[in-house]
């Protein structure tokens, strides 16, 4: 019998026909107080006597934390070899999806310390590891692995916590892709209730911590609502990428108000937020990982593309820089030459009588300056 969602500690036995019992496990320690009791994790699987061919299962539960105690789910009766084959695939599904998670989550990591600038990725990385770790708690396995039943309040207290991180972690990756007016207030707000809710279901007694389950379930509502509504406003500033961002969360949130729902339904057990999760992590992570690709190979194509036209660039001003270099000592010699025809008469070869002016001027100047005579000789040559 596949017995799963049995609150408290539980005892359980078989009632033969003729009266007879027999005892077929317990979880953890019942107790007459709640300081006392142990759990373990409520997912059972009971071997009922082979020998027996009819009876009465009885599940006794000793009540001291919850505000419901109870079977929350129809228990399910396997043959044995049916039982640890479902066991054995969902363990097997389990694995694949930690294993390809904790991949992205590296993969992430190694494109965010190639490319610090690339904040998304980093998120991402905290969205997932805090996913991945909140799946893995809730598990039945981790619990099976742990095995000591003195530790399933710690343990439960971890996975509320891990919830609320995932969600905020959530926030903040969405407001970074979709930027608004106070965002970065916003995000913090979010980190304060989330160091509020570490602190008050650490300290707090697990009998309250179960009691106020809906604030928990209420602060995950606020933040669903709160990532609708900044995906919403992405789209009607028309951000790129948030139509498709939209497209990946709908799944998220409708799974979640599965999960609310399917605790507190007695008939309704399918719980699939922490697949919807996966899906989610791993589609978004390819988008940027594609991104991250993309503009690697951009980068690469224009910084090949630059080096070429540096390089023509280079050859092109050498070749103007000769250019110059030769039309410069050309415009020296034509001035030289302009300079010569302006002083000198064409037809006979001597200084005209712009250059004796200026020559003269220059000789009585000089001869002013320093008290020296000066003497002018004229020639009439014909």
């Amino acid at each position: 019998i596949h017995v799963r969602s049995v609150s408290e500690a539980r005892q359980a036995w078989w009632v033969n026909a003729d009266g007879s019992s027999r005892f077929l496990g317990e979880s953890g320690k019942i107790s007459r107080d709640g300081n006392s009791q142990q759990h373990r994790y409520r997912t059972t699987i009971l071997d009922l006597p082979a020998d027996s061919s009819k009876g009465t299962l009885v599940i006794y539960l000793s009540s001291h934390t919850y505000s419901r105690a109870g079977l929350f789910a129809v228990p399910v009766i396997q043959e044995h070899e049916q039982a640890s084959r479902s066991i054995y695939i969902d363990l097997a599904i389990r694995i694949l999806i930690v294993g390809v998670g904790v991949f992205v989550v590296m993969q992430n990591l190694i494109f965010y310390a190639q490319r610090p600038k690339e904040k998304t990725l980093l998120l991402l990385v905290i969205l997932g590891f805090a996913g991945l770790m909140r799946g893995l708690v809730a598990s039945d396995y981790f619990y099976v692995f742990i095995g000591d039943a003195a530790l399933f309040f710690t343990i439960s207290k971890l996975e509320y916590v891990l919830i609320i991180w995932t969600a905020i972690a959530a926030v903040h990756f969405f407001a970074n892709l979709c930027p608004f007016k106070g965002d970065v207030q916003f995000v913090q707000v979010n980190y304060g209730i989330l160091i509020i809710t570490i602190l008050a279901t650490w300290l707090l007694p697990m009998q309250i911590v179960m009691l106020y389950l809906l604030v928990y379930q209420s602060i995950l509502l606020f933040i669903a609502a709160s990532i609708l509504l900044i995906v919403s406003n992405g789209i009607i500033q028309k951000m790129p990428g948030s139509r498709s961002l939209m497209m990946s969360l709908l799944p998220l949130l409708l799974a979640v108000c599965n999960d609310i729902y399917a605790t507190y339904s007695s008939q309704y057990n399918l719980f699939i937020t922490e697949y919807a999760m996966f899906l989610f992590f791993i589609v978004n992570s390819q988008i940027h990982a594609s991104n991250y690709l993309r503009a690697l190979k951009t980068a690469e194509h224009l910084s090949t593309n630059l080096q070429r036209e540096v390089d023509l660039k280079t050859e092109e001003l050498s070749i103007r820089n000769k250019i110059l270099e030769i039309k410069a000592v050309d415009s020296d010699l034509q001035r030289d030459k302009i300079e010569k025809l302006s002083q000198i008469d064409h037809l006979t070869g001597l200084f005209n009588r712009k250059t004796l002016d200026e020559y003269s001027a220059a000789q009585f100047k000089y001869a002013q300056k320093h008290q020296l005579p000066l003497s002018v000789i004229m020639m009439d040559i014909d």
